[in-house]
């Protein structure tokens, strides 16, 4: 199991790519926001967006790193399903996955338990060629779904909102706007 160590400034937060073809549009997504739901978000909104600009080949690579290198493979072969991506699947693996998980848990309630067998038993399972082969396959198809969603804008943004300060724009209103192309959620 992958454990993320890198850009993640708060766990109970989400990084949003947003996307636009120009300036206006980010004045007129503030403008539009200003009111959003009762709550003035518009100008954290118009605050944070120019300040998170980034080039396309920076969104390329935030989604490679998020999505591909660092992906929880736990979400995946439990649940069927990866992040705030919108790809739920049918992970044919689920079950084994399950089966082997409540084994790794038996052999930590074991007084003197062995965790480099713990771990192996991950390892063997994620090892397995044909676990391989179709994990792979889910992450290319992931990249390539994902990379889709964010092609054709000229200005790009990463923004970072947290349950503690800016629950609202997290939770309630990133996710709702048609400029959010992708959201890396942090907890």
């Amino acid at each position: 199991m992958k454990i993320r160590t890198d850009f993640v400034t708060n766990s109970s937060s989400s990084s949003f790519i947003v996307g636009f073809n120009s300036m206006d549009e980010i004045n007129e997504m503030a403008e539009y926001i200003k009111d959003y739901k009762g709550r003035c978000h518009g100008d954290i909104f118009a605050d944070r967006i120019p300040n998170g600009i980034v080039s396309y080949e920076e969104v390329l690579k935030q989604i490679h790193e998020y999505f591909i290198e660092n992906i929880y493979v736990d979400s995946v072969f439990e649940n069927g399903w990866y992040g705030w991506t919108g790809n739920s699947i049918d992970c044919p693996y689920s079950y084994e996955w399950n089966q082997m998980e409540k084994k790794q848990w038996e052999m930590r309630s074991q007084k003197d338990c062995d965790y480099n067998a713990v771990q192996k038993l991950e390892d063997d399972f994620l090892n397995r060629s044909d676990v391989k082969k179709w994990f792979d396959k889910y992450k290319k198809d992931l990249y390539d779904s994902l990379i889709q969603k964010v092609q054709g804008k000229s200005i790009y943004s990463i923004v970072e909102f947290d349950d503690h300060t800016d629950g609202d724009m997290e939770h309630e209103v990133m996710p709702d706007l048609k400029c959010t192309l992708i959201r890396m959620s942090h907890h």
